[in-house]
């Protein structure tokens, strides 16, 4: 998986939900034992069965109680998600404390996403950091506004839950091409390679071809007339690269997805680079900041995704 710059911070705790209580069905088993126990005490008089009603009702009660009082202590804090790549699922972090008594059967979903499978934790005690993983979505702005805890803990008769407010908003970027750092240097030669990249150096002659070395720079109208392999070298490394969007040949998620590419071989490689796009331009430099910063203006780039 393709590492993503870290430029994300833990959001302020948000306030908790209404807690709401929904019967369960093992709630409706219990209220046709209730009624069966109640039709037989009356017509048999039986102090037992009373004993046996009075028990089961004030339990029931109880489980409501015990339900309502371990959400209530359970504090919920949505951080800040940090931006993936297309097609990768979203990863939802969540912080969760609770006091010494352990809490079972506690549940976390998103009651926006259908799709999403519910993580359950048991137990629950202390402090704990968990991820919600989401389908992946793609590229562009991505947002889901709350979060659902809920538990049937202690006897599964009712179920607990409340919304939490969650400010996720996810950036995801282009899913990029590989691309190395030579081909993110290179300064090509203008016969189609596809490379995006402004400026360039001075040809100062061929040199043999190494394995393992990128074959965008192999010069292939000499191997045409029969030459071996051989890599075109240019004088004065290029410091600089400014990757263009109309420079780039394909349909718009292609050329967005080559960019994305070239970005992080050009960061990995520790060389300055910057983005020329139709409708925006960033100046060249290096570093995590400016890594998102071309990586969201790909992800925003006007267009419906095909």
């Amino acid at each position: 998986m393709t590492s993503v710059p870290s430029v994300v911070r833990d959001s302020p705790l948000p306030p908790g939900g209404r807690i709401h209580l929904r019967p369960t069905a093992a709630c409706g088993f219990l209220l046709i034992v209730l009624g069966a126990v109640v039709l037989g005490a009356i017509n048999y008089q039986s102090n037992a069965a009373y004993l046996v009603l009075a028990v089961l009702v004030a339990a029931a009660l109880m489980s409501v109680l015990h339900a309502r009082r371990a959400l209530a202590a359970v504090v919920v804090r949505p951080l800040v998600a940090r931006p993936v790549f297309a097609g990768e699922p979203l990863a939802a972090p969540v912080a969760l404390r609770t006091g010494s008594t352990p809490i079972y059967a506690l549940t976390l979903t998103v009651p926006d996403v259908v799709e999403l499978t519910p993580l359950v934790l048991e137990p629950l005690t202390g402090d704990r950091h968990e991820h919600l993983l989401l389908p992946g979505r793609p590229r562009g702005l991505h947002a889901v506004g709350r979060l659902r805890v809920s538990t049937t803990w202690p006897l599964g008769l009712v179920r607990a839950w409340r919304d939490v407010p969650a400010d996720w908003t996810w950036i995801v970027y282009p899913q990029p091409l590989a691309v190395d750092a030579a081909d993110a240097h290179d300064p090509g030669d203008g016969d189609g390679d596809g490379l995006a990249l402004t400026g360039g150096g001075d040809f100062r002659g061929h040199r043999g071809w190494r394995p393992g070395e990128s074959q965008r720079r192999v010069d292939w109208k000499a191997v045409a007339r029969g030459r071996p392999l051989l890599v075109k070298d240019f004088a004065g490394a290029q410091d600089e690269q400014v990757f263009a969007y109309a420079s780039v040949s394909g349909d718009r998620e292609h050329r967005l997805s080559l960019l994305a590419g070239l970005v992080l071989a050009a960061e990995r490689a520790g060389h300055r680079y910057g983005l020329s796009l139709s409708d925006s331009e960033l100046a060249p430099g290096r570093g995590d900041a400016h890594c998102h910063a071309c990586l969201t203006a790909l992800a925003l780039f006007p267009g419906e995704v095909s």
